[in-house]
Formats: structure tokens, sequence, C-alpha cells
């Protein structure tokens, strides 16, 4: 009995035992769930909110339809399960990720997505800006490129041959590797795409950065592409009507103008335009000649800008003449990007005319220079240093009274340069007078002379009373005769030997007087006028505004093919000729009229140090960082800039500066 008894709670205990160890495994394999509603149905809802906005935008409707239908099946497999094992909540996961990945990629896409794009203005170095006037924006990308001299060639070169004036750089500045081209050489300037100008455009919506496109293009109207662009930038200038731009604006509150550069193959249009077969030199050079003429009484900066405008306008009535030119290869800008179906992309309207076309030479105007036996280049050298040196002399002269109380004009006449010797006194003269300002007498500067007759200078001109400035002496008084005396030759002896064989071979002293007369201005008038906010390309023209007079007035238009090299100065823009402190100065190598007319396809800068050793020296070509300004650090003891540039077709002019670094 008592056996039965403790067989039968043995098996009461075992048949617990076995009930609770049951148990025990049930509970475990709730632990190890995942309730799947909890934690992807909220994920579930943003999504679904997410196709919601999908399906009221611009993006595919089929793609957004199936994504839709997936995120359902998904829901309902959620909701039906409610717990899942690790394994299964993995794979719904991935599952809702791929879902949003599929919607973020829309949403990217959506992002992107050029609804139109729009070509507001072109500017390349024949037409610096397509909107010319109200009413007429002729859009035009132009490469540049021209046939070679022959046989063959390099750049810089020892060949008098190569060189408009003759005058070619001595082998010693000339240091590095140079551009050669022989007979085999087809065009110069297009040896890895042609720079054809810049494109300004805006994108619809504005939010839209060029920088995410796929691509940016210029095709015809068989989506064959002309032109590539390169890095779009916000333009910091405002786009104008004319020739020029102004300073940059805040476009935070308006849709962003864009610019980029573009570069092209001349064999990818159809008419290239050969300028000499197109301009009427002559009417060309008595348009300019006339421009100077009426805008003389403005002042010489308007005179000057008036024909770096009006030099653009030129042109461009020429290239567009239909008479003259075959029809241009017409083409738009392609912006195109990924998404989720692929490549897609937009159009502009065909609304630019593509070219390649043959720049003006530095040689064009050689047969029409004022004398051959005369070398332009040392002459203006010569009369810049004289130029400085007078500057000096006056700005002495008008340091005695207010600055707002200088208005006077600068008389030369009596003043022979081909006569003057080491030891030759030259006399500054200047007549003073008086004005009334709020009630009080204040004196001015009536007129400014230098003669070279001290009896002139000294001998009372219209019952003033003469008195020659002391070094002490203290303000002007009004009704005098103020006068000091200076000897040219001092330092300028090289300068003097210039201009005499200048004159013995035909070069006439009123055109020294002249040139010796804007030079001065030219200095005054940019280094009492310097503004920060003007931009460095303003700064340029306006320099080269107060210059360029003097180029015509002797030979025509032709100097202002030349080139020139610029420096940018705490006292404004300069020639480089001059005295430095040691540092880094920016320099601008370009020409006469900006390189309107004849652009240089390469130049070449050389700084010459005491013992006539290139120190430094870079060649650059169309295009290139550091083409129109470059940094070039000058070191005490440097004596010489070299400054050569070559045009398109191999022709080439080199100036020599010196300078004096401390």
């Amino acid at each position: 009995m008592k056996k039965k008894i403790i067989n039968g709670i043995m098996m009461v205990a075992l048949l617990f035992a076995t009930v609770t160890s049951f148990v025990s495994c049930k509970d475990n394999d709730e632990d190890l769930k995942i309730d799947v509603t909890a934690a992807l149905l909220p994920e579930i809802k943003q999504a679904q909110n997410d196709i919601t906005n999908l399906q009221t935008s611009k993006a595919d409707a089929s793609t957004v339809t199936t994504l839709s239908g997936k995120l359902t099946t998904l829901e309902n497999t959620v909701n039906n399960l409610k717990y899942a094992t690790p394994e299964q909540f993995q794979s719904l996961k991935d599952e809702l990720a791929a879902i949003q990945a599929h919607i973020k990629d829309l949403v990217y896409a959506l992002e992107n997505m050029v609804t139109s794009v729009t070509v507001n203005a072109t500017a390349t170095s024949i037409i610096p800006n397509s909107k010319i006037f109200p009413g007429i924006n002729m859009q035009l990308i132009g490469a540049a490129y021209g046939d070679p001299v022959k046989p063959a060639g390099e750049f810089p070169s020892t060949n008098a041959m190569l060189y408009v004036d003759g005058n070619a750089l001595p082998a010693a500045l000339i240091a590095g590797d140079t551009y050669s081209w022989d007979e085999n050489t087809k065009y110069i300037g297009a040896e890895n795409g042609n720079e054809a100008g810049k494109v300004y455009f805006t994108l619809n919506p504005s939010n839209v950065d060029p920088a995410n496109l796929k691509s940016l293009k210029l095709v015809n109207s068989k989506q064959e592409e002309i032109a590539t662009l390169g890095e779009a930038k916000v333009c910091e200038d405002e786009l104008t009507w004319g020739q020029t731009r102004g300073i940059g604006y805040d476009q935070t509150h308006a849709a962003k103008l864009w610019v980029a550069d573009a570069t092209m193959d001349v064999d990818n249009v159809k008419q290239a335009i050969d300028l000499k077969k197109i301009i009427d030199f002559k009417s060309i050079k008595n348009s300019v000649e006339t421009m100077i003429n009426s805008a003389k009484t403005s002042g010489v900066k308007t005179a000057g800008k008036t024909v770096l405008q009006e030099s653009a306008k030129i042109a461009t009535t020429l290239i567009t003449a239909p008479s003259n030119i075959e029809p241009m290869t017409a083409v738009a800008l392609k912006a195109e990007w990924n998404d989720t179906i692929g490549t897609r992309s937009v159009l502009s309207d065909y609304s630019i005319a593509a070219t390649a076309y043959k720049p003006l030479s530095f040689a064009e105007f050689k047969d029409v220079q004022f004398t051959a036996n005369v070398d332009l280049s040392k002459i203006d050298n010569a009369v810049y240093k004289f130029a400085k040196k007078l500057k000096k002399t006056i700005d002495n002269i008008t340091a005695k009274v207010e600055k707002t109380n200088v208005n006077f004009s600068i008389d030369l006449n009596d003043l022979n340069p081909d006569q003057f010797e080491v030891t030759t006194k030259v006399f500054a003269v200047a007549e003073t007078d008086s004005k009334t300002i709020d009630g009080q007498t204040v004196t001015t500067i009536a007129k400014i002379y230098f003669t070279d007759s001290e009896t002139r200078a000294t001998t009372p001109q219209n019952g003033r009373t003469v008195k020659k400035i002391e070094e002490d002496m203290g303000d002007f008084q009004p009704n005098y005769q103020y006068y000091s005396e200076l000897t040219v030759g001092k330092d300028l002896s090289e300068e003097i030997a210039k201009i005499k064989t200048a004159v013995q071979n035909g070069f006439d002293t009123k055109s020294i007087q002249d040139l010796l007369k804007q030079a001065i201005t030219s200095l005054r008038d940019v280094e009492d006028g310097v503004d920060d906010i003007v931009s460095l390309t303003d700064r340029v023209t306006n320099y080269l505004s107060t210059i360029i007079n003097k180029s015509i007035n002797f030979i025509g238009t032709g100097r202002i093919l030349e080139p020139i090299l610029l420096v940018n100065t705490d006292n404004g823009i300069q020639r480089a000729t001059g005295n430095y402190t040691a540092g880094t100065y920016t320099f601008i190598p370009t020409t006469l009229n900006y390189e309107v007319l004849a652009p240089a396809y390469k130049k070449y800068i050389a700084v010459v140090d005491a013992n006539g050793d290139v120190r430094y020296k870079t060649l650059k070509t169309k295009g290139e960082e550091g083409f129109k300004n470059l940094e070039v650090e000058l070191k005490a003891n440097d004596t010489k800039i070299v400054y050569a540039a070559m045009d398109f077709r191999g022709y080439q002019i080199a100036k020599v500066y010196d300078i004096t670094v401390k």
C-alpha cells in the first residue's frame, strides 16, 4: 500500500514538472518575439504621408503608384503578424527601408528637377555683353582661332620677324617652356578646345543647384553637343544693358543668376567669321576718332570709356550684318539630371548663335603706324617717366590749397622735349584765383603750365604777384603767380635721348606734348579717384580710358590693339613701370582696349633680378587661371618686368618695364 502511495506521489510530481517545464518554454518564445506594429507602423505611416505628397507632385505617377501598393502590402503584413522573430522583423525592416530609399530618391529627383532653363545673356571677348540695347540681345558664343604665321615659330621668340614692331625679346629674358608651331599646324587656338565665352542663365525652380545636375551643355537642334559648360557659379554682377556691368548685388531675395564658362571645338560650328574680311578698317578708324573728338568735352575718362564701349559695338554691328555673315549654328542650353526612371533633360530656346571667329591681329594696323622708324613703346615709357616727375611737382603745388578748390588745365605748349638736355631747367607755374564759399573767400588754382623759359615764369601775368615756391612757405593766396623749378634731365638722360631720336625720325614735338599731358592727366585721375568698391575690371577700363586717347591722336586705331601691363596698387590701377615695396601684386596683362577686338592667345610674364637673371616666369593660355589677372611676388632688387603677348596668328609684342623694388 505504501508502495502504491509513493508511486502515485512520484507520478503527480513528474506530471507537475512536465507541465511546469512546458509553460516555461512558452514564456521564453514570447520574450524573443518583437512587437512589429509598435516598431514599424509609425515609420509606415510617415512613408504613406510622403507618398501622398508625391502623388500631388511632378514625380512619375506609375512609380509612385507601385510604391504605394508595396507599402500597403507591408502594412497589412505587419498588422496581421503583430509579433515576429528577429529574423522576420529584419526582413520587414529591410523591405520598409527599400521603400523609404525609393521615396528619398524621388524627393531628391524632384528637388533637382528643372522645369525650365533660360539663357539671360552671353559674353565673349568680341561682344562683352549680349544685352547691347533694350530689345537687342545678341546671344553669341564664339571660339577664337587663327591661321598661324608660316612656316613655323615659337612664343616667346627671339625672331624679330614675328614681332609687330620688330623689337624681339633678347634670349636672356626668355626662360622656361615655349609654345611652338610648324608648317603642319592647322590653326592656333584649338589645341585643347577653345574658350568660347560665358553663359548667364537661370533655372526654374530657383532652388536647383547646377552642381547636382548631371550636365549642362550647349546643343544644336540635332541634340549634338556643340559646347560644354564649366562649373556654374552664382553671378556676382548685375546684368545691365550696354557694354559694362555694375558692381555685385545681393541675390538672397531673388532667383539666382548663374554664370559658367563655355568651351568648344571650332570644328563643331558651321561658319567661321574672319573679321578681316568683313571689317572696313578705315571706317572704324574714322568712327573711333569721331568718338574721341566728340567725347573730349566730357573729359578724358569719358572719352576713353566711350572708345572701349564703341569698339565692341562696332564689332557687334559687323558680325550681325546678314550681308556679311553666313548662317551660324543655333544652340540651346540643355540641363540634364538623373532620377528614378533614368536621365531627364530640359532645353532653353535655340537663342544662342555659335561660331568660331578669327580675331584681329596685333599686326592688323602695322602699315598705318605713325612712322616705321619710331619705337612707340620706348617713347611711351620715356614720356611716362617724365609725366611722373612733372606730376610730383603738380602734387606739391596743389597741396597748397584745399583739394576741392583744384580745378585747372595743364599747358605744355612752352615745353620743347626734343630740345631737352640733362641740365635743362623747367619751370612749373601756378596761377591762383579766389571764390566765395559760404561767405568766405578761398584760394583756387586756375591754371598750371610748364615752360623752359625763366622769363615767362617770372614775368607777372594778368596783374598777378609773382612768388617762388619755397619749401617752408604756407598756403597759397589768391591772385598770385607761384612758380618752382626742376631739372628735367635728372635721372632721365636715357629718356631724353629716346625722345630726341624719335623727333629726328619724324615724331613731332606736338605729339610728345600731347602724350605728356595725357599721361599726367592719367596719373592724377587714377590716384585721385581710387574706389575700393569698384570692381577690378571697371578700375582697369577706367584707367585704360584715360590713356587710350593719346593712341588715337597720332596713329589712328592701330595702337589700341597693343598689349599693356597694368598693376593694381593702393593708388589704383597703374602701369607696371615704377617703384614698389617688396610684396605680392595683382598684375593685369591686357591690351589698350581690354582685348575686345584683338585678344591675346598666349601671355608671357617674367621678373628679372639685379643680376639680369629671370627670377620668375610664367606662360599662360587664354582661358587659363591667371591669364587675365596674375598674382606676382616682387622681391627687393628686382629690376624689370617682362610682358610679351601673342595673338591668334603668332604675331607678338613685348614690353619691358623698368621697376625699383625696395
